[in-house]
């Protein structure tokens, strides 16, 4: 059974793991690069008040994750949303999205944004089906990236 928790320090190297192996899942792993700046920093750039990064763990193993972080005093942007290949279609990412969002509305955000690259249909389609809709295209560290928003209910 997956209990859905806080990151902590000691979970950073299953994190990593878990953030290549769902890439390369689908193609999309690109090694490092720049578009993996915030990794040593999870703590930092997703705790205390700049944001909030949830994990999946299964018997000890890190099976899901997903994180926001503050953009501004109303936005907020969904970042890692990995689900271990195994564990997709199980609604685990839903449910890990719906922790995210309660907690977005708890400190008073009043919207979601987020970038998902071009090629990745399925994560698109998870999107779309928890609300968000497509705003347009740009190009992020040299892939064609899909920007979507979602307006967060109120309190």
């Amino acid at each position: 059974m997956v209990k859905i928790r806080a990151y902590r320090k000691e979970d950073f190297d299953k994190v990593v793991r878990l953030h290549r192996t769902a890439l390369e899942a689908i193609g999309m792993y690109r090694g490092e690069g720049p578009w993996d700046d915030d990794l040593p920093y999870l703590d930092t750039i997703y705790g205390g008040d700049n944001g909030y990064f949830l994990v999946g763990e299964n018997e000890g193993q890190i099976v899901a994750m997903g994180a926001f972080r503050k953009t501004t005093n109303q936005l907020c942007e969904i970042k890692r949303m990995r689900v271990h290949p195994d564990y997709q279609g199980t609604g685990l990412a839903k449910e890990l999205y719906m922790n995210l969002e309660k907690e977005a509305v708890s400190r008073g955000y009043s919207k979601f944004h987020l970038e998902t690259s071009e090629p990745q249909i399925g994560a698109r389609k998870f999107y779309q089906k928890v609300g968000f809709r497509e705003t347009g295209t740009a190009i992020i560290d040299g892939t064609l990236s899909v920007l979507m928003e979602k307006d967060l209910p109120q309190k």
